[in-house]
């Protein structure tokens, strides 16, 4: 249940299956059925090239804002089910993903741990990411 320690979240959901559109859908769904976060925005669905080069098939992202009143580690966690749950298989960094969730940016936050970092790593070198956090940030004005 959200409540008034909530902070704003920017969270990237990506996909290189032909039906990526599809398990990302079913991730949004399944985020939203998560008591601790309520998704204010989403971006249009994208396609771009895979980082780190090992996967042929392009990818399809989108990425939401979303208020998350639990900690970095308890929605890393609830993201990597949510992964499960669609079918994702840990195995191979930058590999063929049936879907990928990334916690992208978070207001105010700097947070490092063995297994998270906030912003993510990855924020500088993806301009995509850079594109859709200028637009979900808007959100936060209006």
């Amino acid at each position: 249940m959200l409540d008034q320690h909530t902070r704003p979240y920017m969270l990237s959901l990506g996909s290189s299956s032909p039906n990526g559109h599809r398990y990302i859908q079913k991730a949004i769904n399944l985020i939203a059925d998560i008591p601790d976060i309520s998704i204010t925005g989403e971006t249009e669905l994208i396609h771009t090239q895979p980082f780190g080069g090992r996967v042929h098939n392009s990818f399809i992202n989108t990425a939401l804002m979303a208020q998350v009143s639990c900690s970095p580690q308890i929605l890393w966690q609830r993201l990597a089910q949510v992964e499960k749950q669609c079918g994702r298989i840990r195995g191979r960094r930058n590999g063929h993903r049936l879907i990928d969730i990334d916690i992208v940016w978070a207001a105010g936050l700097d947070f490092k741990s063995r297994n998270l970092r906030i912003p993510h790593i990855g924020l500088q070198d993806r301009i995509f990411w850079q594109t859709q956090l200028f637009e979900l940030r808007g959100l936060l004005q209006s």
